[in-house]
């Protein structure tokens, strides 16, 4: 199988070193990409994570215009697969039971079946599952409207199917989950694998880039108010704690009414 890793990060070589490439250790280093912003960062990331990895400067700001840079740039790369994986990542794990999980022991095989199963169903957007906790966990691979967490997900032989791009800054893997459901009439969310991962990380990467958690949090009351109004059978805010979220809703089903179709037909102009 064909296929590459990018990862981006911002102002995070230390995390980069200490967390992602540590767990992805067993990949060759040729098909990991590290996409870094401008060439005052490089020779750091250089300095940091060694130069024998791959470093693409994106010149974007902002994780709107870095999603979309990664999917326009892997539009014109003829590979099986592409993992898009965020630079803070510390376990990747798989469910065994409602009480336990262990270590993903080959990474490599993981992809491989990833692939496989996306094909089959002939969707093109894939992730894991949102919780590392078991017990809201199983084996099986569900494709209907559900949450693909944006810090580990990809693309199968994203040549071949349309370009979907994020219109926000917050909130942008709720859409991509959303645009790819309409587009290909699914997402695949293989529910046996998870993460762990610090969210909201004050240091570098999204936060530091909107000035701090409290405007980031503000960001996303705004960025999910707007998809909420663009899509109010899919999904709804909610508040954690004192953060805000959005919920999609697992039952929806497109009706031929519905104005969300609309964006399919932009799409196909």
């Amino acid at each position: 199988m064909d296929y590459e890793i990018a990862i981006p990060s911002y102002k995070r070589a230390n995390i980069l070193v200490e967390k992602t490439l540590k767990l992805l250790s067993s990949i060759p280093k040729e098909n990991i990409k590290i996409f870094i912003r401008n060439e005052e960062e490089l020779d750091n990331y250089i300095q940091i994570c060694g130069n024998d990895y791959n470093y693409i400067i994106t010149e974007a700001s902002g994780i709107k215009n870095t999603r979309n840079y990664l999917r326009k740039y892997y539009k014109n790369k003829e590979l099986d697969l592409v993992l898009f994986i965020d630079d803070d990542i510390e376990k990747l794990e798989e469910y065994v039971d409602k009480k336990t999980l262990k270590p993903v022991e080959n990474l490599e095989e993981v992809l491989s079946l990833i692939y496989t199963e996306t094909k089959k169903r002939n969707l093109s957007f894939f992730g894991v599952c949102g919780f590392n906790n078991p017990f809201f966990m199983g084996d099986k691979v569900s494709t209907n409207l559900k949450y693909i967490i944006g810090a580990f997900c990809g693309l199968i032989e994203p040549h071949k199917y349309p370009l979907i791009e994020t219109t926000i800054d917050h909130g942008e893997d709720y859409e991509f989950s959303i645009l790819h459901f309409l587009e290909d009439g699914g997402v695949c969310r293989f529910n046996k694998y998870c993460i762990t991962t610090k969210y909201y990380n004050p240091v570098g990467g999204i936060c530091e880039d909107m000035g701090g958690l409290k405007k980031r949090n503000e960001n996303a009351k705004v960025n999910f108010n707007d998809l909420v109004s663009t899509y109010p059978r899919m999904c709804r805010m909610v508040k954690k704690g004192d953060l805000w979220d959005l919920k999609l809703n697992f039952r929806f089903k497109p009706d031929k009414s519905d104005k969300y179709l609309d964006w399919i037909k932009e799409q196909q102009r």
